[in-house]
């Protein structure tokens, strides 16, 4: 499972995100939602890939374990290959943050101008890893192209409203077992 963090399990905002304005994201993972990954973790029997732009942050899995251990996420088991390929510090988010993207940046606005979507890192990483043949994709964010529709379970607003502690438990256990079951 590709896991996103902010929005997922970080989410102290007092407002809804926008995805082509900058926000302060908050730090602190929520236990709750630490706890939610575990449960689906230790139900559908899978690893999870670090696809966070926070996958920068941090040289090691251990380094990011400890860093978020209060939390639980130590508990939490990794693919030995932990995290996607980065490209870029940029993250277009939604199409029109794309638009606003390439402009800035003075490329076409083309579906190419995508090649630095989290889906395409996700693809590279799968393409590197080629026994694992089942995957999701969790995150906040509508990045996802190329990868299905169904390959992705996308916490709208998880930073403003809980993350995937607090989003409807029904839809999220639909994407797992239309996956893992």
């Amino acid at each position: 499972v590709f896991l996103d963090i902010d929005g997922v399990a970080i989410h102290n905002l007092s407002t809804l995100r926008h995805c082509d304005d900058p926000v302060e994201f908050p730090s602190t993972m929520d236990p709750k939602c630490v706890e939610r990954l575990l449960g689906l973790q230790q139900k559908y029997r899978f690893k999870f890939v670090l696809s966070s732009s926070m996958r920068k942050t941090y040289k090691t899995i251990d380094e990011f374990k400890e860093e978020f251990a209060s939390a639980g996420a130590d508990k939490l088991v990794f693919h030995d290959n932990w995290r996607t390929p980065s490209h870029s510090k940029l993250h277009p988010g939604s199409e029109r943050s794309l638009k606003k993207w390439t402009r800035a940046m003075g490329v076409p606005e083309e579906v190419k101008s995508t090649k630095y979507w989290r889906g395409h890192e996700i693809k590279e990483w799968l393409e590197l890893n080629s026994t694992v043949t089942t995957y999701l994709s969790i995150d906040d964010s509508p990045d996802f192209y190329p990868l299905e529709e169904e390959q992705c379970c996308r916490i709208r607003y998880g930073l403003a409203e809980g993350g995937i502690a607090h989003t409807r438990q029904d839809w999220v256990d639909a994407a797992f077992e239309h996956n893992f079951a």
